[in-house]
């Protein structure tokens, strides 16, 4: 089966809440759109369909646990 992506998905690192209006405060000069979206970097966009979420969790959920905790700045 081919690869199918869509722009209405991503895979994207998402900060924890308590910091996002000091990133938000930066993003506002920066990014026209940053009202649109929560603060956020994208590893993969476009990304598969909602409709494969479950099977993309189970595939990438392994593999995302063997990463350790890291600081970005």
């Amino acid at each position: 089966m081919a690869n199918v992506t869509t722009t209405q998905t991503a895979l994207c690192l998402i900060p924890p809440n308590n910091i996002w209006e000091q990133i938000q405060s930066i993003r506002s000069i920066h990014d026209k759109a940053y009202p649109r979206w929560m603060p956020h970097i994208n590893l993969i966009y476009p990304f598969t369909p909602e409709k494969n979420f479950d099977n993309i969790k189970v595939q990438l959920e392994p593999i995302l646990n063997r990463i350790k905790p890291f600081q970005i700045q």
